[in-house]
């Protein structure tokens, strides 16, 4: 005897159908809250690999996100661990030519 599924499938179109459809903005921010959370959690615990802090980069860098080195803070450090040359090294650098 073959089991009939019609009665099954009809109670989960109507619920389907009855649910209220999300506006694909409202979509498109949940996962970019998802997306954001995650990353968060990678970075935090230390388990981020390189692609993830790129695809962290790259998200801020898409929504605007901007920020200046103050003294004491965790970008002002970073900005100093980079090997570039300084302004003044740079203008020293361009007298020379």
């Amino acid at each position: 005897m073959a089991y009939d599924m019609t009665d099954e499938y009809e109670s989960k179109t109507t619920w389907v159908t009855e649910m209220p459809e999300k506006s694909k903005e409202e979509k498109l921010g949940n996962l970019h809250d998802l997306v954001c959370d995650e990353l968060v959690g990678r970075i935090t615990s230390g388990e981020a690999t390189s692609t993830d802090l790129n695809v962290a980069r790259q998200m801020l860098k898409d929504n605007g996100i901007t920020a200046t080195p103050v003294v004491d803070t965790p970008l002002n450090a970073l900005s100093n661990a980079l090997p570039f040359p300084s302004s003044e090294g740079l203008s020293k650098a361009g007298e020379g030519q």
